[in-house]
């Protein structure tokens, strides 16, 4: 994010037109003005080989935190809006397990009571953090606890997975995690997709 926002001096070959100013030097950058209340961070795992002429899945380790402190992107502008604390709680992992040119998404998401869930397809499994914040993590070797649905661990073990690794993260800020996260109520579902679902569920139920 720091290299994103870092600025450019134009200068000497390379000055700004400034059209009827002519040429002038400048400083060119970008300018955070405030965030979003969601924060989606895309990693760049996909990306041309200018070599291979190929695209290519880049599967390096590449660690990410469970809180960010953003408020130094807004620092150095005078319009940033004070009042609010850009600080973030990460909120969901989207991993991708395969290679540039097929594979599977999946999800681990954090709910309320700070309990991490896998959503895999129709598999949905409690986890703990360490576990989907190594799957995450790519780059070939992980070790981690495994938990039965009752929380309790049950098995530690080394694995590798050379084409696992996260493709988004999602980020909330501080401010918003209550609102965003309350307790999910079923009367909010809108009746058309709980009638989907109803009829779903009887399909499963014979």
């Amino acid at each position: 994010i720091k290299k994103y926002i870092a600025t450019e001096t134009m200068e000497g070959e390379n000055l700004y037109d400034a059209e009827q100013y002519g040429k002038q030097e400048a400083i060119k950058g970008i300018r955070f003005l405030n965030l979003p209340p969601v924060l989606q961070i895309q990693l760049k795992r996909f990306d041309y080989n200018a070599k291979s002429f190929q695209f290519q899945k880049i599967n390096d380790s590449f660690t990410f935190d469970e809180e960010l402190d953003l408020d130094a992107l807004l620092e150095f502008d005078e319009n940033a809006d004070k009042s609010i604390r850009n600080k973030y709680h990460l909120h969901s992992i989207v991993v991708h397990k395969g290679s540039v040119n097929s594979g599977h998404y999946y999800a681990f998401i954090r709910n309320h009571k700070d309990q991490w869930t896998c959503f895999n397809d129709t598999n949905v499994s409690i986890c703990n953090k360490e576990y989907a914040f190594e799957m995450g993590v790519g780059g070939g070797s992980y070790e981690f606890k495994l938990i039965d649905e009752n929380g309790n661990q049950t098995l530690y073990e080394k694995r590798k997975f050379d084409n696992l690794n996260a493709y988004m993260l999602i980020y909330i800020r501080e401010d918003q995690l209550k609102e965003i996260l309350a307790p999910f109520n079923k009367n909010e579902v809108p009746q058309e997709i709980a009638q989907i679902f109803s009829e779903e569920k009887k399909k499963y139920d014979k």
